[in-house]
């Protein structure tokens, strides 16, 4: 997640301050990064884990 914020905060920042400000602008990469993210915590909690495959009779085995 910090990751993210270090990326899009320069983004934000530009179009916050000076000539160049646009609250829609803000807004669509606020709501694209916000998409990302919560794409991505769903990606990875749908993933199985290999651990919880297996049972302890196969891993002595």
């Amino acid at each position: 997640m910090n990751l993210v914020s270090v990326l899009i905060a320069p983004a934000i920042v530009t179009f916050s301050v000076g000539e160049s400000a646009s609250l829609p602008v803000r807004l669509t990469i606020a709501l694209i990064a916000a998409a990302i993210i919560v794409a991505a915590v769903v990606v990875s909690k749908r993933r199985s884990t290999s651990i919880a495959d297996s049972s302890p009779a196969e891993i002595s085995a």
